[in-house]
């Protein structure tokens, strides 16, 4: 898909990861729906609360993969930015309470145990998202 809409594009790329977050959290707690439904909310509002920085991260981003049009060919620009992620030296970052570890592919959440987090995933530990899952949301937005 190629695109010159900066606001469609980032729309599409929000729409995406909530439809794709939300089918990972569907398949890690099947039998909890409970839970599926508090940590979507608070994906949702965690997504919605840092809209600004997404916006101002996606639009710094199509400056380089776009052209001298400002036309931005979407799979291509995925399939670059996956290959960026798998050769991203390894960063540890912090979301909250969350210690992540992001690069060589991969995208790591290590959960801490406290009273909250253990009622809501239990011995859960870690969630591991690597490149060939990003590959799954790439489907979910080029086909939106």
């Amino acid at each position: 898909m190629e695109t010159s809409d900066v606001i469609k594009l980032k729309e599409g790329i929000k729409e995406a990861l909530k439809k794709w977050t939300g089918s990972k959290i569907d398949a890690l707690f099947p039998k909890k729906p409970q839970t599926r439904v508090i940590l979507k909310r608070g994906l949702y509002n965690y997504l919605e609360k840092e809209d600004l920085k997404i916006n101002s991260m996606v639009e710094r981003i199509m400056l380089f993969v776009g052209d001298e049009n400002g036309v931005i060919n979407t799979d291509t620009a995925i399939d670059m930015l996956i290959d960026l992620f798998k050769e991203m030296d390894v960063q540890e970052y912090k979301i909250g309470i969350i210690p992540i570890t992001v690069g060589k592919g991969e995208f790591v959440l290590n959960l801490p145990h406290n009273p909250l987090l253990d009622m809501l995933v239990g011995e859960l530990g870690k969630v591991t998202i690597k490149a060939e899952d990003i590959l799954e949301m790439k489907k979910m937005f080029v086909e939106a």
